[in-house]
């Protein structure tokens, strides 16, 4: 999977086209601009697969000399938290990626001049984890349970958030 990324002009017209592609997989969930023209894309990767490079050995009889292996992995999880950073001209500035014991899902993302913070859930509930523009990853903060599902978030210019969606949770 790769990322497709456009800019438009209001009479339709494109003014810049690019493909994320880093041959593994990747996918975008989260998109958002900042005051200097960059935008911001937050989602999920995949990390490379570590190639085995050993030699199997055979212990019986092997007359015609056939190696024996066993296959590797298929296609790595997405752990990767991505940001990629697009600069106003199309092309990508910057990536940044935080590696997740479990899998996150991207659900919004809002940038200020003190950073970007990333509204993910997983399985167990929503999450918020803010960078700051370097890329630096800060503390997760898990808000709610399985029950509550959040869909938006506002950064201020103070780096303090506001997170905004419902739970059923008593």
């Amino acid at each position: 999977a790769d990322i497709e990324l456009q800019t438009r002009d209001f009479s339709g017209a494109v003014l810049w086209s690019k493909t994320i592609d880093s041959g593994l997989d990747e996918v975008a969930t989260a998109i958002s601009s900042d005051s200097q023209g960059n935008i911001w894309v937050a989602g999920n990767s995949a990390a490379p697969i570590a190639i085995d490079t050993s030699t199997a050995t055979a212990t019986g009889l092997n007359p015609d000399g056939v190696v024996i292996e066993t296959p590797g992995q298929l296609r790595p999880d997405m752990r990767l938290l991505t940001l990629w950073k697009i600069n106003s001209q199309g092309e990508v500035a910057d990536k940044f990626t935080l590696l997740q014991s479990d899998i996150s899902l991207v659900d919004a993302i809002a940038v200020s001049a003190t950073g970007i913070s990333i509204l993910a859930s997983r399985e167990t509930g929503p999450l918020v984890i803010s960078a700051n523009q370097k890329g630096v990853f800060g503390k997760e903060l898990k808000i709610g349970t399985a029950k509550t599902k959040l869909n938006s978030i506002v950064r201020s210019i103070d780096g303090s958030i506001s997170v905004f969606g419902s739970s059923t949770e008593t």
